[in-house]
């Protein structure tokens, strides 16, 4: 019984502490497996900040937010810089979207915002856990807006669960050893 009580404990710490085991957890986690979460970032390096050159490469868009494990039902400030990946300068009167989806639904979305000065501010709740992705579009600098520019960036996050299952799991494993123990112990000294 002890064995079978001891290879439960093991189990979950061998599952959980492999970090290839993490996209099989996490997949499982969200109930799917076409996860839309970029696999070039993995979970551990998710990490302000965040930077990426637009398609036609007018445009280097970093993202930065706070705090940076972000959870269900808390809210996130994220800062948007726009420099330009020629010069590293700041692009001023920029116009741009901000969107916020998960599974084709917007959570959060702005139209032709303004960055004056090359950086900007916004807030975010989410309202689950799982796989979101942040777009940024620009529209165009000063007067010269086009809606039909491909000058966009996507940054996929993750937000946690707030209780991540390997918790649970490792909770409930400590729990049942405590149990087990305590009633071996009472058993031990009715004999004697």
């Amino acid at each position: 019984m002890i064995g079978l009580l001891i290879s439960v404990f093991l189990i979950p710490i061998q599952s959980f502490g492999q970090p290839d085991n993490l996209d099989s957890v996490s997949m499982f986690m969200h109930d799917s497996i076409t996860d839309t979460f970029n696999p070039t970032i993995s979970q551990h390096e998710q990490k302000p900040p965040l930077a990426l050159t637009t398609p036609n490469g007018l445009y280097k868009v970093e993202l930065i937010w706070e705090p940076i494990e972000i959870k269900p039902n808390q809210i996130v400030r994220f800062d948007v810089k726009f420099t330009s990946p020629f010069t590293n300068k700041l692009v001023e009167n920029l116009h741009y979207d901000f969107t916020v989806t998960k599974d084709g639904q917007t959570i959060k979305e702005l139209l032709d915002s303004f960055a004056l000065n090359g950086l900007t501010t916004h807030t975010v709740e989410f309202p689950s856990s799982g796989s979101f992705s942040v777009m940024i579009n620009v529209l165009g600098v000063d007067g010269a807006i086009s809606q039909r520019q491909n000058e966009s960036a996507a940054f996929d996050l993750k937000v946690v669960p707030e209780f991540p299952i390997s918790t649970v799991i490792v909770m409930a494993s400590l729990v049942a050893i405590m149990i087990a123990l305590t009633r071996f112990t009472v058993l031990s000294t009715k004999r004697k």
